[in-house]
């Protein structure tokens, strides 16, 4: 018997932090925009919440009003 392959944007994740959600192929994060950051929390596919004390990249974001495109640098909180 063959299970059908489990996608993550077949299961919404409700957001813990009023944020926006998007998957992965293998993880959930939740976008929280705040006044002064930019909080992104990651979940796992069984939607724990993941200490990310490790996560490394970036974030690119388009802003709607001027087009203008941002890349950011991704690094760990230092407080919660």
């Amino acid at each position: 018997m063959v299970r059908p392959q489990l996608r993550l944007q077949d299961e919404p994740l409700n957001p813990q932090f009023g944020g926006q959600v998007l998957s992965s192929r293998w993880h959930y994060f939740e976008t929280v925009f705040r006044r002064d950051e930019i909080r992104i929390y990651v979940y796992s596919p069984s939607r724990r919440l993941i200490n990310a004390w490790k996560a490394k990249g970036t974030a690119t974001l388009k802003v709607a009003s001027s087009g203008q495109t941002l890349v950011l640098p991704v690094h760990a909180a230092t407080d919660s």
